[in-house]
């Protein structure tokens, strides 16, 4: 049975939707990445109050004057040089696209967005990312970033597994991996 010329048609418009959004997820991810992170503001829309939330930390900003401030203090040549960001898949919607990245770097200046008020540890780090972007009108409106704190936390050594808070009964180790969960995902990612 051949496929009726409306399936073959949606079919399209979906494929230059995707194409689209896609070439937006490319283009803007070099915000992280750019000497000027800041300039990249141009990728979020202004019809809404864009904004970016790095939830396990409760980092972000809303509005394009917060947004370039967060992106420049937190990414323009404040990143550490060995920041490496690869992209495991990417899943598009009709105004959405969900990343998993695999993000690696060694701790050797502070990094407010993802550790807070940690002074540097000059430790390794391997995580998993989680990014939902939600576009309108072609441009960006709002980014959510996920990842495992306690993984990030056991990496720079402010988590031990093995100390278990007094009183707690029938717990030999705190259910915590280090860069061990990152690695697992990009084996199986490759």
């Amino acid at each position: 049975m051949r496929p009726s010329k409306v399936c073959i048609s949606h079919t399209m418009f979906l494929d230059l939707v995707t194409l689209s959004v896609q070439s937006l997820m490319v283009s803007s991810s070099a915000r992280y990445f750019s000497s000027k992170p800041g300039s990249s503001i141009g990728c979020y829309t202004g019809d809404e109050t864009p904004s970016v939330t790095f939830q396990p930390t409760a980092q972000g900003a809303s509005g394009g004057t917060d947004l370039r401030r967060f992106y420049e203090n937190n990414f323009g040549g404040n990143a550490p040089t060995s920041m490496r960001l690869r992209l495991l898949s990417r899943t598009t919607g009709a105004d959405r696209v969900v990343e998993e990245l695999y993000m690696s770097f060694k701790h050797s200046q502070e990094m407010p967005w993802i550790l807070p008020g940690v002074a540097p540890t000059h430790k390794q780090v391997e995580v998993i990312l989680i990014s939902i972007t939600r576009f309108i009108g072609g441009k960006i409106s709002s980014e959510n970033v996920y990842w495992d704190q306690a993984s990030v936390l056991c990496q720079v050594g402010l988590i031990d597994p093995g100390l278990v808070p007094q009183g707690v009964q029938g717990v030999q180790r705190i259910p915590v991996t280090g860069r061990e969960e990152a690695r697992t995902v990009l084996s199986g990612s490759t």
